[in-house]
């Protein structure tokens, strides 16, 4: 691993082209369709990983119909039937573990960034709100 950081970054990458030397160095010994094949994406298991056994409590709670309806950025009534679905499914398909982790994601994001910071305030006595952006810094 040291060898390989120490080496020129052209020897790393040439044009496009990742892992080059070590295509290089296989070559003839492993089939060109293996060295030359596109890459894949690793799908990690999402839906055992939040909705399995020893799932953190959190995402149910995250996910509850009232919570949902709370944070009102999902509508529970095609969310809910979703999670329910996928937690009874042996193997939940790729499209249904992306859309579990948006939502889970959103929520999340919701709970931690804007209900959290809220609590207890009433936004609507905030007179001048500020927008901070590139421009009010200079």
């Amino acid at each position: 691993m040291e060898y390989a950081a120490k080496l020129p970054p052209e020897y790393k990458l040439k044009g496009l082209k990742e892992k080059f030397i070590l295509k290089e160095l296989i070559k003839g010994r492993i089939p060109a369709s293996i060295v030359n094949r596109p890459k894949q994406a690793y799908r990690a298991p999402i839906a055992p990983s939040f909705l399995g056994k020893g799932a953190p409590e959190y995402v149910q709670e995250l996910l509850s119909e009232k919570i949902l309806s709370d944070y009102g950025i999902f509508n529970p009534a095609t969310v809910v039937p979703l999670i329910e679905k996928i937690k009874k499914s042996d193997r939940p398909t790729e499209l249904e573990n992306m859309t579990l982790a948006g939502v889970l994601s959103a929520q999340l994001l919701v709970h931690q960034y804007i209900k959290n910071q809220t609590e207890g305030l009433d936004l609507k006595t905030i007179s001048d709100p500020k927008v901070i952006n590139e421009s009010t810094l200079n």
